[in-house]
């Protein structure tokens, strides 16, 4: 019986200080994991290292950095659960008109003419499926768009890009690889945008206003103030297509038609989703053919924004 018990006693020692180790380790890792305690990094503005880096997982510089990083997304979400009831569009708009009231000359929804001129958007390209369809129906029509592109798109198919710009499309900066703004810190904002600015430089000299359009649509409000501080203005849109929702061709054009106004901006996708925006290129003839017989008249964003 002595054996057992003197057993039984080292055993409890054993795991007594087998805990307190683990324990120890356990604080450690907890501290390092701490925002507070991680050291914020920039990584080199090099396209082909960018592709690989996210920017949910860079380190913040402190605390008030990683609150500020994540705050509007963690909003977005909360809201859109208060909201679920309502179309995503009306929840946008609802969040997109306050930075318009208080950033009118940066945050463009759109314009103020009076005249029947709306500007047909795209976002997300180029790529050579269903952007080539798109172009194609422009260039039957007659019409000129403007073409919100990614940089790491425009690196995988030159051809495409350079076929916007040869049949006189409006081309401007959508970021590098689509990451939501307001999930991201300003230099990792910054970064987005100036990596694809780089890239369209290379294509074309930007001899207009620099335009840029957030992906998902927001922006913070030091976001917008940088933004201003370059010249640069972010567009929005006034009215969607909600082409991304996977709606069928006929919901798209109704969309669009109900809800088109004069100086209107259209969301539309040239680029994504399962079905590789088949619907939006059933959808965009009919709206072509009714809005002109309305009397619309189809511009770029830059012509319409100088009333051109």
């Amino acid at each position: 019986m002595v054996p057992h018990k003197k057993l039984k006693v080292v055993s409890i020692i054993v795991f007594f200080f087998l805990g307190m180790a683990l324990g120890i380790i356990s604080a450690r890792g907890d501290r390092a994991k701490s925002p507070g305690d991680m050291q914020y990094t920039t990584p080199e503005a090099d396209k082909k290292q960018f592709i690989n880096f996210d920017a949910h997982k860079a380190h913040p510089r402190n605390q008030d950095d990683y609150n500020n990083g994540v705050a509007g997304a963690i909003q977005e979400d909360e809201d859109n659960k208060v909201n679920g009831d309502l179309q995503p569009d009306v929840v946008y708009y609802k969040k997109a008109r306050v930075l318009q009231n208080k950033y009118p000359d940066i945050f463009i929804m759109n314009s103020t003419t009076e005249k029947k001129r709306i500007a047909l958007t795209f976002d997300d390209g180029p790529e050579n499926i269903t952007t080539p369809k798109i172009l194609d129906i422009l260039k039957e029509n007659k019409i000129s768009a403007t073409f919100f592109v990614l940089g790491r798109e425009i690196k995988r198919y030159p051809d495409v890009m350079e076929r916007m710009i040869n049949e006189g499309h409006q081309v401007a900066n959508h970021s590098w690889s689509h990451l939501r703004p307001t999930s991201l810190m300003d230099p990792e904002f910054i970064e987005e945008i100036t990596l694809a600015k780089e890239i369209l430089d290379d294509y074309m000299d930007l001899d207009v206003p620099f335009y840029y359009r957030p992906p998902y649509g927001l922006l913070t409000p030091s976001q917008i103030e940088q933004m201003g501080e370059k010249g640069y203005m972010a567009i929005s849109w006034s009215v969607d297509s909600l082409d991304w929702t996977g709606s069928a061709s006929e919901e798209i054009q109704d969309k669009v038609i109900d809800s088109v106004h004069p100086g209107a901006i259209v969301l539309m996708h040239c680029a994504g989703g399962k079905d590789r925006r088949s619907e939006t290129t059933k959808a965009l003839p009919r709206i072509i053919e009714t809005l002109q017989e309305q009397g619309y008249k189809f511009v770029t964003i830059d012509d319409l924004l100088n009333n051109e």
